[in-house]
């Protein structure tokens, strides 16, 4: 039973007849379904829709009954079509109406319920062929078990498809797999055991999961050769024996997985696997994507349920239920993606497979599918789009000068669980920029190309996502030892020093000026792959000039202990300070403190405000100053303790007769 609002709504879909409907913009129109009283009387009397629009109302808003009292549904995305061409703006093929892309609501009849309210609810829901027809226009049915032939067929489909006709996804069919991998056999009575490859070429897929607590099945130097032998599937946390059912389903005989292909107690090998985890990522077939799975524990193939109900208009037999979440949003609400070791196992892969609690998605250099429609190919919204771009063109002198910082600014909002792993974590990107010029260099997160624009970073608060040791979770991939941790810490230059979110706060595409030159800045000859050479010091050479004076705490924030303002020594004058912002505001700045200054800035004439700014450190002396043989000249030592940058003619003004100093910072 419908009662006459649900089935004029269902008609008019059906017909593609919105006459009678409110138009928002092209492709949106809203349909009015009266109001709680008239929804709920609707329900009480037997209507199947105003059934489920109440029941999962009141399951997922709370306090829903002291909302507004307006509803509203709304339609959407009708008969949206994408063309397939990858990394251009979708664009719509006639006679498909144009609508831009909306992360809430993905599909061809998709429509929200909307509580119109102080606090504004929406729930999406979507039609569906409940018999599993593809005919029509409507969602898939999604099976409950993502391990069914149906699902798994989809997924080989899929895979085949990017495989064979996407021309940006083009790889080789059989890689060369990593030193170890699980063969996981053809069938579910086979028993799994860890390969090691020795040069061997294959298909073979990784998992990007999150570790949590608890203790787990790993790989050490003492089960090597029990595991060669057989891995008992019993003593495996779930989350793996989900892996392991998922690639022999899909009709692959080798997984990589960290906790069963690194040797967890040996930081040699760690340290040695851990430098080529991109590479491992960028050749497998695709990667798993465990969006579902909190930790090791949970597992990733749960049974698939949503609300529904089954209709019969007519001829046409159509189910109404919850909408599957697009990936945008799984995305959003994955732990994994809160993680910094699985930052570069987004970027890198060619296609991921991500195993969602709604459906699983296809996400590869060419589109995106899903369950609900594995057919239509769309492009998807997220901050990673720029960067695989810029990734896959190897565009490395922009990309160290602004994709880069981009990219770092993304990722250092991404917690880990030991600071020391910054570096290691993002070592497969760097790879993949570094192989393609020789003549830049890399040094502890910082490119040859650019290097005097990227050392003015600034903390940008606490992590968005709070650290794992906070929450008891550890990152997948952490190095094994607490020498690791404390062994090598970065320079106070580098952004990796910080164990918080940061970011470049000038406009980088503003005209730039260097105002500091390099003396004998040391970089490695070849990309770094992440700690810092143990028993160095690694430092850079500047020369430029610098103010010597004292800190204090502003007055424009004065509960903000990371703001402070620089006053040059002799100086008796307000305006004759600078403001900054302090890499560590817990720690006490020193009495005697510099300022050392870095770029020009120019902004465009028709920008109100400042024409100019100019940028500076913030230093401490660290120790006694040295002579150079070769220079003849003082070489002291600072290190970093903060950033700023201030109208041009403010700085020029209190600069006016500093002298030019010769400087190791380290």
């Amino acid at each position: 039973m419908l009662c006459h609002l649900c089935e004029t709504f269902l008609t008019n879909i059906l017909h593609q007849d919105f006459q009678t409907w409110r138009r928002v913009e092209e492709g949106w129109f809203t349909f009015k379904h009266g109001n709680y009283a008239t929804v709920a009387a609707a329900a009480e009397a037997g209507c199947k829709i105003c059934g489920l629009l109440n029941r999962v109302r009141e399951d997922r808003i709370p306090n829903y009954l002291g909302l507004s009292e307006k509803w509203h549904v709304q339609s959407a995305s009708i008969d949206v079509k994408y063309d397939c061409a990858p990394y251009s703006p979708p664009t719509v093929r006639k006679p498909a109406i144009r609508k831009q892309v909306d992360e809430h609501i993905t599909g061809k009849y998709a429509f929200q319920l909307l509580t119109l309210a102080p606090d504004m609810s929406w729930i999406a829901f979507e039609l569906f062929h409940p018999n599993g027809s593809d005919e029509g226009d409507f969602a898939l049915a999604v099976e409950n078990d993502p391990t069914s032939v149906k699902a798994t067929s989809i997924a080989k489909e899929w895979i085949d498809g990017c495989s064979t006709a996407h021309t940006h996804c083009q790889r080789p069919d059989d890689a060369r797999l990593p030193t170890r991998v699980i063969d996981v056999g053809p069938s579910d009575d086979s028993i799994p055991r860890l390969h090691v490859a020795g040069g061997q070429k294959s298909r073979y897929v990784t998992l990007s999961h999150c570790w949590g607590t608890g203790d787990r099945l790993t790989l050490t130097k003492g089960r090597i050769h029990n595991l060669q032998r057989a891995i008992s599937y019993g003593q495996l946390p779930r989350t793996f024996q989900d892996a392991i059912r998922l690639t022999r389903a899909l009709g692959i005989r080798y997984l990589w997985l960290d906790a069963l292909c690194i040797i967890q107690d040996d930081q040699d090998d760690w340290r040695r696997e851990s430098a080529s985890m991109g590479a491992v990522f960028e050749n497998a077939l695709f990667s798993i994507s465990a969006l579902t799975a909190v930790d090791s524990h949970s597992g990733m193939l749960h049974h698939r349920s949503p609300p529904s109900i089954e209709l019969l208009i007519g001829e046409a037999q159509i189910g109404v239920r919850t909408r599957a979440d697009t990936l945008p949003l799984a995305l959003r609400s994955a732990r994994l993606e809160t993680r910094a070791w699985c930052f570069q196992e987004r970027l890198l892969p060619t296609a991921i497979l991500h195993v969602a609690p709604d459906q699983m998605h296809w996400e590869c250099r060419s589109g995106h599918f899903s369950e609900s429609f594995p057919d239509l190919q769309t492009k998807i919204l997220t901050p990673f789009e720029p960067l695989r771009i810029s990734l896959q063109s190897k565009r490395v002198r922009n990309y160290a000068t602004i994709d880069w910082l981009d990219l770092i600014k993304e990722y250092s909002n991404r917690a880990i669980t030991k600071p020391s792993d910054r570096l290691p974590a993002i070592a497969g990107v760097v790879d993949r920029i570094g192989g393609s010029e020789d003549d830049v260099m890399y040094i502890q997160g910082l490119w040859s190309n650019g290097f005097h624009e990227q050392l003015l970073w600034r903390r940008r608060g606490k992590l968005a996502h709070t650290t794992a040791s906070s929450g008891g979770y550890v990152s997948s991939h952490s190095s094994p030892s607490a020498e690791t941790s404390e062994g090598a810490p970065c320079s106070s230059w580098s952004w990796a020093s910080v164990n918080d979110a940061v970011e470049w706060p000038l406009n980088r595409r503003m005209s730039c000026k260097q105002q500091v030159t390099s003396a004998d800045a040391e970089f490695s000859e070849k990309p770094s792959h992440g700690y810092p050479i143990e028993g160095t010091a690694q430092h850079i050479g500047l020369k430029g000039f610098m103010k010597r004076g004292s800190c204090k705490i502003s007055t424009a924030a004065p509960n903000s202990p990371s703001w402070v303002v620089f006053k040059p020594s002799g100086s008796l004058l307000k305006r004759g300070m600078l403001n900054c912002s302090l890499d560590y505001s817990d720690e006490p700045v020193a009495k005697s403190c510099y300022c050392l200054r870095i770029t020009k800035w120019l902004q465009a004439s028709t920008i109100p405000g400042p024409k100019a700014f100019v940028s500076y450190l913030l230093l401490e002396k660290v120790g006694t100053a040295e002579t150079t043989s070769r220079l003849r000249m003082e070489y002291s030592t600072f290190k970093r303790i903060g950033m700023g940058f201030d109208d041009a003619e403010k700085v020029d003004r209190i600069f006016a007769n500093a002298e030019r100093r010769q400087l190791r910072l380290i």
